[in-house]
């Protein structure tokens, strides 16, 4: 009974682990690892073989929490905003209008831009 306890807070372990992987296939990778490992061998009941098996789990468990932490630190999005776009088409023209008629000085247009 012990080691089935010990199997299935193993189990539950490996999902939530999972939850730290930074894509959504790595996630479902370890998930659908675990789910067939744990399949595969339900029905063993050498005592012998199941310490084995809970010992494997235990560090394949270690090695999805260290890839979780890595691989998170590798993914990890930029916190900085991206560079504003230039101003162009039917914006550009509200921009001028409203600098028209505030009275501010109209921007020169963008370089790429041609008239035409």
């Amino acid at each position: 009974m012990a080691q089935r306890v010990r199997a299935l807070a193993l189990y539950s372990a490996l999902l939530r682990a999972s939850r730290g992987m930074p894509t959504f296939s790595r996630r479902g990778f370890v998930r659908k690892a675990a789910r067939e490992g744990f399949d595969k061998n339900l029905n063993e009941s050498d005592a012998a073989k199941i310490e084995s098996l809970l010992q494997y789990g235990e560090t394949m468990l270690e090695t999805v929490q260290v890839q979780a932490t890595h691989l998170s630190s590798r993914f990890a999005r930029e916190t900085t905003p991206p560079p504003a776009r230039p101003v162009r088409g039917l914006a550009r023209l509200k921009q001028q209008v409203s600098q028209k008629a505030a009275g501010a000085p109209i921007a020169p247009a963008n370089s790429d831009v041609r008239d035409g």
